[in-house]
């Protein structure tokens, strides 16, 4: 059984009322979320498989401390294991059981968050959002910033929710289902669509650079500039040509966890290259920081035509080095 352990009592709330249900925003505030508990699907998207988080395990911290009513979305779990790439995609199939058995329907609304502030939570709001789920948001600051301002916590097992039942017959128990995962394609590029716009590039003029996909590089600058090492072992930092560097690690407060004002990450952005008029593709070390950047270019308009590269710059340098 869950034991809920109150941390501290929780912060005072505002008497307005949210609107954030219908807000196209893809941040929620720790007050908004607090005022509407209720009314969320929660998800800990804390991910800690890199070696600055050494000795960690997210799944032992969730039971130890999480937003109440929150669950836990492995992301190396519900992903498509049999690749030898990290954390790609699931099948449809696979997520909707993961949703089915937490009592997730497609139009509920959804809040993931990680411990770290805005740092892995943002690939599973992208992965929610790609496979058609529509009301899916990003809690600012993460449980960094929830505890941080004093708000109440649980601890324990998890707790439990009425699966969905697919059975028409059902009228008590699981919850009847509502669930519809279909991925969008428009939003993923593949290894292969990487490569053809890579060769398209080396063979543009200058001139016609612009008509082509520009891809977003999410890592630090180091990484991408080749200085710093990359985390996984055989892999060789730097970038893809003709690409340029906005690093997800400079998106967000370092005391709060909190992403910055849009005015200070349009800055960064336009400083960093990224023009906004162009067709974007985001990628980073293996897809998850990737997200950081894709949600950074939505909360500046960027809705449309653009997308992530899934295997990001891991699977394409093993690709590569297969070719050796």
């Amino acid at each position: 059984m869950s034991s809920t352990a109150a941390t501290a009592a929780g912060a005072e709330a505002g008497a307005q009322k949210s609107t954030h249900l219908t807000e196209a925003s893809p941040l929620i505030s720790t007050d908004e979320l607090e005022r509407n508990l209720g009314k969320y699907k929660i998800l800990d998207a804390t991910w800690v498989k890199l070696p600055m988080w050494a000795g960690r395990d997210a799944w032992k911290e969730f039971c130890e401390s999480r937003i109440p009513g929150a669950f836990f979305f492995d992301i190396d779990e519900v992903a498509d294991t049999r690749s030898e790439y990290p954390h790609m995609l699931p099948s449809e199939e696979q997520l909707a059981g993961f949703l089915t058995q937490h009592g997730i329907q497609t139009e509920d609304h959804i809040v993931c968050y990680d411990s770290h502030g805005v740092v892995t939570s943002p690939r599973v709001w992208w992965t929610l959002k790609v496979f058609g789920l529509p009301n899916v948001f990003v809690l600012d600051g993460g449980l960094k910033k929830w505890k941080a301002e004093g708000r109440r916590t649980e601890s324990g097992d998890p707790p439990k929710t009425p699966s969905i039942s697919e059975d028409p017959s059902v009228t008590s128990g699981p919850v009847k289902a509502n669930l519809k995962v279909a991925l969008q394609k428009e939003g993923v590029r593949s290894y292969e669509e990487i490569r053809a716009l890579q060769q398209k590039l080396h063979s543009s003029g200058d001139s016609e650079l612009k008509d082509h996909e520009l891809i977003v590089d999410a890592r630090p600058r180091g990484r991408f500039d080749g200085t710093l090492p990359e985390p996984r072992e055989g892999i060789p930092s730097g970038h893809f040509a003709f690409s340029v560097n906005l690093p997800a690690n400079e998106m967000c407060d370092v005391e709060t966890g909190a992403f910055l004002s849009k005015e200070k990450i349009r800055k960064l952005a336009e400083e960093q290259g990224v023009d906004l008029d162009r067709r974007i593709i985001c990628s980073c070390g293996s897809g998850i920081t990737a997200a950081t950047v894709f949600l950074a270019l939505s909360l500046l308009g960027k809705t449309t035509n653009i997308s992530l590269y899934d295997g990001a710059w891991t699977e394409w340098q093993m690709r590569q080095l297969k070719k050796k």
